[in-house]
């Protein structure tokens, strides 16, 4: 039975939606069962973060395909926090990197630190944490310069 537990539980997690640094589908009701598995065993922390890192790489692809087929810079991308993840992960190819434009004067490494350095433990945060709004952001608006609408 536990394995079927943690089968639903890590499909769930596996589908959460990942839009201008938000995490959709997931709401408290989740976030009880979450930290209920947790205390029980049935899930671990690292079984998780795998979860989620699959997820965040999986989000940050979507991102640089936005990124190309929009041409948006990819601050503006659906979710920045994925990108920079996926590329300190070294999600892409070398050509594929190639294409990234940033703006702003950032360079890859820049950009990974401003936004990509605690994506994954962001995630966790707000996928274990009671918030108060149904939907809830996972970045710290305090790294935006007002050129974005987060």
């Amino acid at each position: 039975m536990k394995d079927n537990l943690r089968k639903v539980v890590s499909d769930k997690l596996s589908s959460v939606l990942i839009i201008n640094d938000f995490v959709y589908s997931w709401d408290n009701s989740c976030r009880k069962i979450l930290n209920c598995f947790i205390e029980e065993n049935i899930l671990n922390r690292k079984d998780i973060e795998k979860i989620l890192h699959e997820r965040l790489l999986q989000a940050g692809r979507q991102c640089f395909m936005q990124h190309l087929k929009e041409g948006i810079f990819p601050d503006h991308v659906s979710s920045p926090d994925a990108l920079a993840y996926a590329l300190g992960h070294n999600e892409f190819t070398a050509e594929e990197e190639k294409q990234i434009q940033f703006d702003h004067g950032e360079t890859k490494k820049d950009f990974i630190q401003l936004y990509g350095k605690s994506a994954l433990e962001k995630t966790i945060h707000f996928l274990l944490t009671e918030q108060k709004n149904s939907i809830s952001s996972i970045s710290d608006e305090s790294d935006c310069d007002g050129c974005c609408s987060h």
